[in-house]
């Protein structure tokens, strides 16, 4: 039986089971843990997070043997690799390469999940991070009498766990994690793993505005296949930790939001765990499924240490030749070093007496005066700046706005009166008329097909005796900046 423990900012994550391909889940639960003690999934305070560890263990009879860490931290840095086909080691150090540009040291350790393969090569998903920070918690756990066996990151874990739940059914998708606080994205293109977002979420679970959020989240992902210049669309958007029965209202306000794309509520291979209050524990969950052992950072971290240990064995009788050597090398440099030290200390000695002089000071205390004022002036700037950046992308009502009603009308073979335009909320309001009720579904099809516009809402049709036409109010909410004109490049303004 396994234990995995979650850590994300105050909650704890428990779940109990059996793991493998088809891992048993015995239990769940989820625990504030002490105020302070967590922040961001890193722990604050040590020994209160210590006696938390021991409280939890004692009331709840946890195993303090085959405990499973699976930790939600900005600590972890991760990005996609391609590298030759190589083993463990090879691929540990390919990998440390690529990470050079960021300026990891030696001491950084590595872990990867392999994502897709061919013949000649491979993409990994990879993760760096500073091994001090596995250390800390090893002790800690240590300290509250609980030996852990493996320590994960829960970005490469739930991308493990997608793998070997919706990706078995699914081709390209976008699979959405919801809880309380978060939205984590996981996007899949042709079966392989592509990209990985989480957000914050402020609503309420199983409200219209939550499920205007989750619509939020698809706009962002098939934004970025597009900003990938990616010709795949996504077959399916899968939401997990939602109550099933909500599914339409997920699915309605992706709709409204413009997309036509099948939605559904996630289902695990063996359609057991189907409740939403088990699918809010999937971060913990995914630690009962297999992992490969380049993603354990505790095999990594003790991997590291027996190294160091068996290196400094075998150099010890070199370092101790070594030593004598330089001995007589440092005497010799030392020598010399009095002499340049007397020979520059004479010139610092001159350099000071400038330096140190009234002029000097003077000019010196002219340049911080000035150099506050153009700091000053440099934070008003780009304070104005801001203020014009913010007012351009609040839309206009103006008459590019009704040339796309004009023309939305004339190809749906109606027409609109102009009744309102509300300039803080970014609302413009008008009344559609036609003689067939389809000529007014058609134009309201069209409206929501066009970019200016984030939401198209309207309620139900009324028949007008006098004009003998039918009615609609329909009320649009403008898109950021609509209605303003794009702005030319630098050259065109030059011309």
């Amino acid at each position: 039986m396994d234990t995995v423990i979650y850590l994300y900012n105050g909650q704890v994550q428990i779940v109990t089971g059996s793991a493998g391909t088809k891992p048993n889940l015995k239990g769940y639960f989820m625990i504030d843990a002490p105020e302070g003690s967590i922040i961001n999934g890193m722990v604050m305070d040590t020994q209160l997070f210590v006696d938390f560890l021991k409280t939890t263990w004692t009331e709840r009879h946890l195993s303090n043997k085959d405990v499973i860490l699976v930790l939600n931290t900005s600590k972890f840095i991760g990005r996609n690799i391609e590298l030759p086909k190589l083993n463990d080691k090879k691929s540990i150090e390919y990998i440390r390469r690529e990470y050079s540009d960021l300026g990891r040291d030696n001491e950084s350790i590595f872990g990867y999940i392999g994502i897709n393969e061919n013949k000649n090569t491979r993409k990994v998903y990879s993760e760096c991070i500073d091994p001090n920070f596995i250390k800390d918690y090893v002790s800690i756990f240590t300290e509250a009498g609980i030996k852990l066996k493996a320590i994960y990151s829960s970005e490469s874990s739930l991308i493990g766990f997608t793998k070997r739940t919706s990706a078995l059914n699914h081709r390209t998708f976008d699979l959405i994690i919801a809880d309380a606080n978060t939205l984590t994205t996981i996007l899949f293109i042709d079966g392989v793993y592509t990209y990985y977002n989480t957000v914050r979420c402020f609503q309420e679970m199983g409200s219209r505005e939550y499920a205007d959020d989750i619509a939020k989240a698809v706009s962002s992902m098939v934004q970025f296949l597009r900003a990938n210049q990616s010709d795949k669309t996504l077959d399916t958007i899968i939401i997990a930790g939602i109550n099933a029965d909500d599914i339409n209202m997920y699915r309605n306000s992706i709709e409204l939001a413009g997309f036509q794309i099948p939605v559904q509520a996630f289902t695990f291979p063996n359609n057991t765990w189907r409740e939403a209050s088990v699918q809010r524990y999937l971060p913990a969950i995914s630690g009962l499924y297999p992992h490969d052992k380049s993603q354990n950072f505790l095999l990594q971290i003790s991997g590291k240490n027996v190294k160091k240990e068996s290196e400094g064995s075998k150099n010890l009788v070199k370092n101790l030749t070594i030593i004598g050597i330089v001995f007589l090398l440092m005497l010799l440099i030392t020598v010399g070093s009095v002499v340049i030290k007397n020979i520059k200390q004479k010139e610092l000695d001159a350099l000071l007496e400038v330096n140190e002089s009234p002029a000097r000071m003077m000019d010196l205390a002219l340049y911080d005066e000035y150099s506050s004022k153009n700091s000053y002036l440099r934070k008003q700037y780009d304070a104005t700046a801001d203020i014009e950046a913010n007012i351009a992308t609040y839309p206009l009502g103006d008459d590019n706005v009704l040339s796309v009603f004009n023309r939305c009308a004339k190809e749906g073979k109606a027409s609109f009166e102009y009744s309102s335009f509300d300039a803080v909320n970014g609302e413009i309001s008008i009344v559609a008329k036609a003689a067939d009720v389809e000529n007014i579904n058609s134009f309201i099809k069209l409206l929501l097909n066009e970019e200016m516009f984030t939401s198209v809402n309207y309620t139900g049709y009324s028949y007008s005796d006098e004009t003998e036409l039918w009615n609609i109010n329909v009320t649009c909410v403008l898109a950021e900046s609509a209605g303003r004109p794009a702005k030319k490049s630098e050259e065109e303004g030059k011309r």
